[in-house]
This record gives C-alpha cells, structure tokens and sequence, in this order.
C-alpha cells in the first residue's frame, strides 16, 4: 500500500516536472524515471522498515491511552 502511494505521488511529480519543461526540471523528471523504472534500488524506500516503524508508533500509542485509561 505504501508502495503504491508512493508512486502515484511520483507519477504526479513526473507529469509536473515534464509539464513546465524547464531545462532544471526535466533533469530532475529524468532522475525521476530512473527511481521509477528501478534503475536505482538503493533509493528505494524500505516500505517494511517503515511499516514497522509506523506499527510501533501506534502501539506506543496504544499503551499510553490503556495506562491513562486505568
């Protein structure tokens, strides 16, 4: 799901960047279709690591509501 957010943002990104066409933002549109045709996989995010991070935020959360409750 991530995953999926995540490139749709950049397609939008994309299509802005080629819509202006400026010398400046067609490089940028360029590095763009290398991160999003994989060239690239060490930009990659770690949507798992982030999962992960983002699951541990909600059961600090979680414990915080449960003790105040009490």
């Amino acid at each position: 799901e991530l995953e999926g957010e995540d490139h749709a943002a950049q397609s939008a990104k994309l299509q802005e960047l080629i819509r202006r066409g400026t010398p400046r933002d067609l490089v940028a549109a360029q590095e763009l279709m290398k991160a999003l045709s994989g060239a690239n996989p060490d930009a990659k995010p770690d949507y798992r690591t982030q999962a992960l991070t983002e699951l541990s935020k909600l059961e600090q959360k979680g414990h915080l509501v449960e003790r105040d409750a009490q």
